[in-house]
């Protein structure tokens, strides 16, 4: 009788652990994980890893922006994959216009729009407009680089040090001080 009452619990523990240890496996985990690979050894987006190359049209500018040509510049990457539907997006643009302004000349700042076909180009330009995002955005139109970067729910933060290495990499809205301290760190790498 105790092992019908036990077994249920036994076998969540086993799924739970499981999946966390597969997510960290496969999905390289996070900057709060502490875990790393020695730098430059592997591409992927675990930190610490090679960030992913990329090379996407950018919206207002009109020219193709690739992370090699980013790094180029010699300063720290910072990704925000957006989308214009998502309300967590909407919520963090006044924080990273913020960052922007405080951070623009040391930090290059990309959002990578998650191109929605349905809104159309119109409809993403009027967006950017409308909430005054002052950092250059690209479009991911078939999600490719998404894909690449792991990006299964929005907004995802990916901060590239100026080397190319991978040293955060958030799931879900930031707030200014959560930007600040990531900011912090990838400048100081």
């Amino acid at each position: 009788m105790a092992l019908k009452r036990i077994l249920p619990f036994l076998v969540a523990v086993v799924l739970v652990g499981g999946g966390f240890w597969y997510y960290e496996a496969n999905a390289g985990g996070s900057a709060s994980t502490g875990r790393e690979v020695p730098v430059g050894s592997q591409q992927g987006v675990g930190v610490g890893m090679l960030a992913p190359e990329f090379s996407l049209p950018g919206l207002l500018g009109g020219t193709t922006v690739s992370l090699r040509s980013l790094l180029a510049e010699g300063r720290p990457v910072y990704l925000n994959f957006w989308a214009t539907w998502c309300p967590s997006c909407k919520h963090e643009i006044p924080d990273i216009k913020r960052i922007q302004t405080t951070y623009g000349n040391r930090v290059t700042i990309v959002g990578v729009d998650e191109f929605n076909s349905e809104a159309g180009l119109a409809a993403v330009k009027k967006f950017i407009r409308k909430h005054g995002m002052n950092y250059r955005i690209v479009l991911d139109t078939n999600n490719q680089v998404g894909n690449e970067y792991l990006v299964t729910a929005l907004p995802v933060s990916v901060f590239i040090s100026p080397h190319g290495v991978i040293r955060q990499y958030n799931l879900g809205a930031m707030n200014y001080a959560d930007l600040q301290a990531a900011m912090n760190l990838v400048l100081n790498s």
